[in-house]
């Protein structure tokens, strides 16, 4: 088990790292669950690191963390079943700046 608590984006992309190949090592079942923020933009959904300072949507790409390619990697491994729950309130902090984003 792993649990990371208030991670800035370099924890949160380790955790990520070091959990998925815990799964190619072999797994009959991982759970993944995040609490925290979250935003939607351009079609994909980010994690929002606790060390984030993001003042547009371009930055996302560089200060959250996005949560597709990890999702890839648990579907890509050889446990059984995966649960991802990403408990995240969606709300737009940062004002009319992220045109795609959405209330979630």
């Amino acid at each position: 088990m792993t649990e990371v608590v208030d991670a800035d984006q370099r924890t949160m992309k380790q955790a990520m790292l070091d959990f998925g190949r815990k799964l190619r090592d072999g797994a009959d079942a991982s759970l993944f669950y995040y609490s925290g923020h979250g935003v939607q933009a351009r079609g994909e959904n980010y994690l929002i690191p606790v060390d984030a300072s993001i003042k547009d949507e371009g930055e996302l790409d560089l200060q959250a963390v996005d949560v597709n390619p990890f999702l890839n990697v648990m579907e890509g491994s050889a446990s059984k079943i995966n649960i991802v729950i990403l408990d995240a309130c969606r709300n737009n902090p940062f004002g009319s700046s992220f045109r795609s984003a959405s209330r979630g």
